[in-house]
């Protein structure tokens, strides 16, 4: 199984995060004026969400060479993490999860 879906949810909580990080590095505070540090995970959440009923299935029958895909993926965005790249793909499946539950709270049905 292809894991198309995991890694969009991933790369956009990652997005996410990395708008925070921006935007708190300086002055601590996230303020109208960090607007475009956002930008990335905004671009990134219509793919992150429609996708995401798929990932439960992905993630079930994950094979050893989509872990390193993962981990490729992580490391590739944030070198200096060694090995808590699981514990990020983690988080940022989970900030994209947040992110679809607050989605599907607005969609009817």
């Amino acid at each position: 199984m292809d894991i198309k879906e995991t890694k969009e949810a991933i790369k956009f909580g990652m997005a996410v995060g990395a708008g925070v990080f921006q935007s708190l590095k300086d002055d601590g505070k996230i303020t109208l004026a960090d607007a475009s540090n956002f930008f990335g995970a905004v671009l990134e959440l219509p793919t992150a969400i429609m996708g995401a009923n798929q990932i439960p299935a992905e993630l079930s029958d994950l094979s050893d060479s989509e872990l390193v895909e993962i981990r490729d993926m992580v490391l590739s965005s944030l070198p200096g993490i060694g090995d808590k790249w699981l514990q990020v793909a983690k988080g940022a499946l989970s900030i994209a999860g947040g992110a679809l539950t607050v989605y599907s709270a607005f969609s009817p049905g």
